[in-house]
């Protein structure tokens, strides 16, 4: 059986990353839409609905206050993989090519370098030259 509802974003929130302004995590709240006798069939049967949602990456940003969806709900009929077989990986994680792989290792050894190279130049602005007050040996 499919269970269906018109539903309307009530409360949208996305925080995002500072330095590149993409979607990091969302919360969205969906509520019923009534609007032009929308759910008059399904709000007989249920006339209450709320819906929290907690999104990660770039579906994060997907919903917008007021925009209005169909929610569908159908019973799931298959057997739920065991926890012992279920990836371990996260599916949302970006992949990345083999050539942004190697230009993020670059970047990382060209600051290591940087930073080492103005590390030793603060070392030898700060050493002092004690060797004159040092007596000869004769």
């Amino acid at each position: 059986m499919t269970v269906t509802a018109k539903v309307i974003v009530t409360s949208a929130s996305v925080q995002t990353d500072d330095d590149t302004g993409a979607p990091v995590h969302g919360r969205v709240t969906f509520g019923p839409d009534y609007a032009d006798g929308r759910n008059k069939a399904w709000a007989y049967a249920t006339p209450g609905l709320n819906l929290d949602m907690t999104l990660n990456g770039d579906v994060a940003g997907a919903f917008e206050l007021g925009k209005r969806y169909t929610l569908s709900i159908d019973e799931t009929v298959e057997e739920p993989t065991p926890v012992h077989e279920q990836p371990t990986e996260n599916p949302f994680r970006e992949v990345k090519t083999e050539e942004e792989e190697q230009e993020d290792r670059q970047e990382l050894v060209d600051e290591n370098e940087a930073a080492k190279a103005q590390w030793e130049e603060k070392d030898e602005d700060t050493v002092e030259d004690h060797s004159r007050d040092v007596p000869k040996s004769e």
